[in-house]
């Protein structure tokens, strides 16, 4: 269970980086992406990548569900310098709440 292990401390990571963030293009991307597809969303509150979702928030991404990807910045912990990275979003409509048992 080490790999889930570090999923969920990525999760954790990514949720503070995306609460804390403050990338205004992102999230013109995010609302405007959304809706065009009809979704209401708001950054930061109901759209979070597949690990949050699956790893701080109990929920699960369905099969077939899309994206919205953005640009994200991550700090690698070994050389200390960041690097750009892609996110795939997911808005809280796509996910449905995992069953525990």
């Amino acid at each position: 269970m080490k790999v889930n292990t570090q999923k969920a401390e990525q999760a954790e990571q990514s949720l503070n980086r995306a609460i804390n963030g403050q990338s205004v293009q992102n999230d013109m991307i995010v609302m405007r992406e959304f809706s065009n597809r009809g979704i209401d969303a708001t950054p930061r509150v109901d759209v979070f990548t597949y690990n949050i979702w699956k790893f701080q928030k109990g929920r699960q991404v369905r099969k077939g569900e899309k994206s919205v990807k953005v640009r994200t910045f991550i700090e690698d912990k070994k050389t200390g310098k960041t690097r750009c990275s892609m996110a795939c979003l997911f808005h809280v409509s796509q996910t449905d709440v995992v069953e525990e048992g």
